[in-house]
């Protein structure tokens, strides 16, 4: 395992020694938003967190790969009207990105990788990554944690409805929390949570396909509850292997960023 990989551990000399070697940043954004009756508000922070750490392992120790402080506060504009939300204007999102950006440039690091948890900076990323590039000359690369898994593999653990609409608070995340943070989860809270986007998917072929057609849509829209999926269905053992799953996938994207641009 790799013993010292988070930028704050090391010293100013250190971070700037980066600049004579092929160096991958990691930049980890997670949110503090509402996830239902029984998670808590950081289960996106937990998990990209948890990724990573999964991912170091994996790594040689000598790789030269650094992680950035958690943005914890994401943009989480859609769960604000639920108690526990906090969320960063998209302004001031890509402002802190930006920074960041900013930091590596001084330092000589020129490869970014975005590892997020949260669906709602998805699109910072995109502003972000572009400016990053334009402004600092760093190549950046980002994704989020569900785009690194294989295909077919959580079809082993889940059923197709609940991967296609359990999008929030539903069996996957809470399983991951399981494994992971197992006393932050409230198991007498278990539920099954039906989201509104299945009833739109039954009647509207385009509207309600998911891919055609995107909605701004705020958390209440879909549920009133705040979660989305089946809580139910998860467990550790799933939880566990999603998550070694994913951290051998970042491990192996960091890898080829060593060698890429």
């Amino acid at each position: 395992m790799k013993q010292k990989y988070l930028w704050i551990d090391h010293t100013s000399s250190e971070l700037k020694a980066l600049a004579s070697q092929p160096a991958v940043a990691i930049l980890p954004l997670g949110a503090t938003e509402q996830h239902g009756p029984h998670l808590p508000v950081g289960v996106d922070t937990f998990l990209v967190e948890a990724f990573i750490q999964e991912a170091m392992t994996h790594l040689q120790s000598n790789d030269p790969v650094v992680v950035l402080p958690t943005l914890q506060v994401g943009v989480s504009t859609e769960h604000l009207n639920f108690p526990g939300t906090l969320s960063l204007s998209p302004e001031l999102a890509l402002s802190w990105c930006k920074s960041a950006g900013q930091a590596l440039a001084q330092c000589g690091v020129k490869r970014l990788l975005m590892m997020n948890a949260h669906g709602g900076n998805v699109g910072l990323m995109d502003l972000a990554g572009r400016e990053i590039r334009y402004q600092n000359g760093v190549h950046v690369f980002h994704t989020s944690w569900n785009q690194l898994v294989e295909p077919g593999f959580l079809a082993q653990l889940w059923p197709a409805d609940e991967l296609r609409f359990g999008m929030h608070g539903g069996a996957a995340e809470t399983a991951l929390m399981m494994a992971m943070k197992p006393d932050l989860v409230n198991a007498k809270a278990l539920a099954r949570h039906p989201s509104q986007s299945q009833e739109k998917a039954e009647r509207f072929p385009i509207v309600g396909d998911g891919r055609s057609v995107k909605q701004a849509w705020m958390a209440e829209d879909y549920s009133a509850s705040g979660a989305m999926g089946d809580a139910t269905l998860a467990t550790p053992e799933a939880g566990q292997a999603l998550w070694r799953h994913v951290g051998q996938r970042l491990a192996q994207v960091v890898q080829e960023l060593m060698t890429t641009r």
